[in-house]
């Protein structure tokens, strides 16, 4: 018989015991408010994407999955894997799960330092407390009375979530200044582990004291996990390698690195038996505990794999990838067994082609995304677009090729079919940020963060232009929609109109704007519309540079867009809601809410029956419009 299909004798019990049938159970459901939570917002017809994921974790009994995300978090029925509910109570992106022993409480951090503490059945909040700084890790104790945290300025703290005391902050020397990447309490509540720069710090668990550091990393712990018996502690790294640890002596087991990529994520199975790693390439190694073989390598994500749980009958693994997938397992067999996707990653701008029909949604995690614009529907996915992370996106008038900027100063020209890169732009040392398409395709307009907007030629890639004048960042550089005029608005708190032409400036606006501008043209492009520093929207008469008209938005505009028969102007606001004005009289036409952050990019696509708007929560909505005559 060949080797990879021999079972060994210690191996046998195990998995005779993930072929057995689960048992079920009843699912206690959640409150009404919380499953209607799940439907979209009223007037969305679409909801695209469901938040960047952080951590997936499954409940006691297996029946439940929670996931944490930019969004709040979702929960789904395990068994026929249906929505049933989204909790939304965090006003920051959710990094961090954990359930109490006995399962009956889980507890959430979140990038604004805040800790919840839930009620695992109904879903209902039991306490709030609040950190000063955004979490990166959580550990909860055997005994599910102290939780551990880790966040960005290397302090950990121990929370009692049952008692109404506070914190007890402990922050060592060895570790002072240094991000805290992972945390792990042993089985017997002895000892928490440590995860930071390159090193594993053990402590006492009780009192803080630091026992030992385990050395040998070369990079950033990301993961650390005790074994259910407390006889070996896993770690995972950036330096690509798993490494077996004895908690007791300091001793270094056994080091894993054939075929793996940077560790994000390490678990052990309930019974110990196991362990899983998810690593940066979105691969998955299984791994027998006791003697380091390899058992399983699944592969089906296509970026990092941020966060595995196994289910309590060890039959399934659940694994949450950056790519915005929730992949099922069958441990034994290691076959996909259901896959939960939209989960995108959080997008970074909002684009939409010239003749209404598509949108484009870069996001962190590298990847760009094309959608119908009317129903929602997913028509593309780039993956790894751009290493450095995407910026922004502007299609090409002809419908061809779209552009991209990035943190690694570049922009790239790629082509829609293919999806292959066609073309680098001559790019200044400074980073690209914003970019625009001229209506003929011909130029593309960007705004350096050097405080310059620049042009290119698109069929040469040389520069034409640069454009002096802002005393501060450009936030955002647009064509008018004839062609004629370049506007650029700045954090030196002014607006500056451009001729397309020549890049010569022609008008300067300033009065009563803000250090954080948004603009629009109107589409016969003798408007502009700006936000101020009060709840007021600015309109500019671009010929003359004259202050035209002063509407109210009601809120502090974070974007803005004109309708296509520029009827109305649809405004997003730093407070998460989405307004309709009238493009020319003070006149509300109705507001829409549902996001949770700032609105950062609105726009019509389609007809102008339909409103897109991207949020910082990580999504984008596509709601009804009805224009009054």
């Amino acid at each position: 018989m060949k080797k990879h299909l021999t079972i060994k004798n210690r191996h046998l019990s195990t998995l005779l015991t993930l072929l057995l049938v689960s048992i079920c159970y009843t699912l206690t459901p959640f409150a009404q408010e919380d499953k209607q939570s799940v439907e979209l917002p009223k007037g969305a017809k679409a909801r695209l994407g469901k938040g960047r994921i952080y951590d997936v974790k499954y409940t006691d009994d297996g029946m439940r999955l929670f996931v944490a995300t930019s969004i709040g978090i979702w929960i789904y029925d395990a068994t026929t894997y249906k929505e049933l509910a989204l909790l939304k109570k965090h006003s920051g992106r959710v990094y961090c799960l954990a359930f109490s022993p006995d399962g009956t409480v889980f507890i959430s951090a979140d990038a604004h330092g805040y800790i919840r503490v839930w009620d695992a059945k109904t879903g209902k909040q039991k306490r709030e407390m609040h950190n000063h700084h955004s979490f990166n890790c959580i550990a909860l104790s055997s005994d599910g009375r102290t939780l551990a945290t880790g966040d960005v300025k290397g302090r950990i703290c121990f929370w009692y979530p049952y008692t109404e005391d506070n914190r007890k902050v402990l922050r060592p020397q060895d570790i002072e200044n240094s991000t805290v990447y992972s945390l792990a309490f042993s089985p017997n509540g002895s000892l928490l582990a440590i995860g930071n720069r390159n090193v594993i710090s053990l402590w006492d668990a009780t009192t803080g004291e630091d026992i030992k550091t385990l050395e040998g990393h070369n990079s950033a712990v990301r993961s650390v996990a005790f074994s259910p018996d407390g006889k070996t502690l896993a770690s995972g790294s950036w330096d690509k390698s798993i490494r077996l640890w004895d908690p007791d002596s300091g001793e270094l087991k056994q080091i894993l690195t054939e075929n793996i990529d940077a560790i994000r994520s390490v678990v052990f199975s309930p019974d110990g038996s196991i362990f899983a790693a998810g690593d940066y390439s979105g691969t998955i190694h299984l791994f027998w505990t006791d003697t380091g073989e390899r058992m399983q390598t699944l592969k089906g994500h296509t970026a990092e794999v941020v966060a595995l749980s196994f289910s309590a009958d060890m039959r399934t693994l659940a694994s949450g990838g950056a790519d915005g997938s929730i992949h099922i397992w069958e441990v034994v067999s290691g076959k996909n067994k259901h896959t939960l996707d939209e989960h995108y990653g959080e997008f970074t701008s909002l684009t939409v082609s010239a003749d209404g029909k598509m949108l484009a949604t870069p996001s962190r995690n590298l990847s760009l995304y094309l959608w119908d614009a009317t129903s929602g529907a997913l028509q593309k996915i780039y993956n790894k677009i751009d290493y450095e992370g995407v910026y922004d996106v502007a299609f090409n008038p002809n419908g061809k090729t779209f552009a991209t900027t990035s943190a690694g100063k570049i922009v790239h020209l790629w082509d829609i079919d293919t999806e292959k890169r066609v073309k680098i732009l001559q790019a200044p040392q400074k980073g690209v940020i914003y970019v625009s398409y001229s209506p003929d395709g011909k130029t593309i307009i960007g705004a350096v963060s050097d405080y310059t907007v620049r042009m290119w030629d698109v069929e040469t890639g040389t520069q034409k232009y640069i454009m002096f004048g802002h005393k501060g960042r450009v936030q955002d550089v647009i064509y008018s929609p004839d062609g004629k005029t370049i506007a650029s608005c700045s954090s030196d708190k002014t607006v500056r109109l451009w001729d397309a032409m020549t890049g010569e400036a022609k008008q300067t606006l300033s009065g009563g704007m803000s250090d954080d501008l948004c603009i629009a043209f109107s589409p016969d492009s003798k408007t502009l519309a700006s936000s101020s520093a009060t709840r007021n929207i600015l309109l500019w008469d671009v010929a003359t540079g004259e202050l035209k008209q002063v509407l109210v938005s009601g809120d502090i505009a974070s974007s803005l867009a004109f309708s296509p028969d520029g009827k109305a102007l649809a405004v997003g606001s730093s407070r998460g809601s989405v307004l309709i004005i009238d493009g020319s009289s003070p006149r509300w036409w109705g507001s829409f809410s549902g996001h949770r952050y700032s609105v950062n990019d609105v726009a019509f696509v389609s007809d102008g029956k339909v409103l897109a708007s991207r949020s910082a929560d990580g999504v984008v909505y596509l709601w009804d419009i009805v224009i009054e005559e």
